[in-house]
């Protein structure tokens, strides 16, 4: 008997989420909106992805796609001791795209758009980034977007969602 698939259980909360969330029930289902949480969701993903790290870099797996596409591609590369230059910020929208087209399959890598952010505080030492993109499953009309900052001299990388 086939049956079919609901909306909300194509978004089914990561295993990580299931397990440390108090707010998800025993069903893997929480009490707020399936959207606000698919959000949160996407977010927390996009957190631990972007303050991942790469090893081995980008370079050293591009003879073998499928093992940089696999678990040993999870994370970005280390852009410590790198300047917020026009090459430095074409290299990180890079890698974040490929990111995000591996890793996070709830948004529609296809209309995924980064822009540098112009911010009061930039500076040499760190970037600025707003990510934008459609979600993956056509029945949610919103759109997804965060801004990305991350420290040139520490490699940290915050993700915040828009309000």
């Amino acid at each position: 008997m086939v049956q079919k698939i609901h909306i909300q259980d194509k978004f089914q909360p990561c295993i990580l989420s299931r397990l440390t969330d108090r707010s998800l029930t025993g069903d893997g289902s929480a009490e707020d909106s399936l959207l606000s949480r698919i959000h949160r969701e996407i977010l927390l993903n996009l957190k631990m992805l972007f303050n991942s790290r790469m090893h081995p870099g980008a370079d050293d797996l591009d003879k073998w796609p499928e093992v940089r596409s696999s678990v040993l591609g999870y994370g970005l590369s280390d852009f410590c001791g790198l300047d917020n230059s026009d090459r430095i910020f074409d290299m990180v929208k890079k890698e974040i795209s490929w990111q995000i087209r591996c890793f996070e399959p709830r948004l529609n890598p296809d209309t995924l758009v980064i822009t540098r952010l112009d911010t009061q505080e930039a500076d040499k030492c760190s970037l600025s980034l707003h990510i934008e993109a459609a979600f993956a499953i056509s029945e949610l009309k919103d759109g997804f977007s965060c801004n990305f900052y991350i420290e040139l001299e520490t490699g940290r990388a915050a993700v915040k969602g828009d309000a």
